[in-house]
């Protein structure tokens, strides 16, 4: 199973709204994220370009679009932070750990060092992933909105 990252801008997040297809894919049924969270990514990829010009793609196993990810916040002192997310109905799969292990070097050949994420303490499928690709646990802290998160980092090598 190949998993492909295309980089997106803004108006990709846009288009994703309530759509079964972009470009040459399908979007799993159901789509790939909600309307509010594809909104807030097209606000996110816009912020991204015009400080750096790059941060977020989707991913493409075969002929589907399967999941999202971002910086989600532009470079600072070679550091970022990532989310990501799996369409639900292509959740258990796999593509999670696929797109972060791909990600990875694409960050480091962009001078990226140390990639940073959080894990909902309820959600432990993306701790996993997280710990699969390399990431070590460096702390937890209490969100307002999420409940408790568990710290990630990883240090990239050139």
């Amino acid at each position: 199973m190949t998993l492909r990252l295309i980089p997106t801008l803004a108006t990709d997040y846009s288009a994703l709204v309530g759509a079964t297809s972009w470009r040459d894919w399908h979007v799993p049924e159901g789509g790939l994220e909600p309307a509010d969270v594809l909104v807030m990514l097209a606000e996110l990829c816009a912020e991204l370009d015009a400080a750096q010009g790059w941060g977020t793609w989707l991913a493409v196993v075969g002929d589907e679009v399967v999941a999202s990810v971002a910086v989600k916040t532009p470079i600072a002192a070679g550091r970022v932070e990532i989310g990501f997310a799996v369409a639900p109905a292509r959740r258990g799969r796999g593509f999670a750990t696929l797109l972060v292990a791909a990600l990875l070097p694409v960050l480091a050949e962009r001078g990226v060092r140390i990639v940073v994420a959080e894990s909902a303490v309820t959600n432990p499928a993306s701790g996993r992933v997280l710990e699969k690709t390399g990431f070590r646990e460096v702390g937890h802290r209490l969100d307002i909105e999420d409940g408790m998160l568990v710290m990630w980092e990883s240090t990239l090598h050139p």
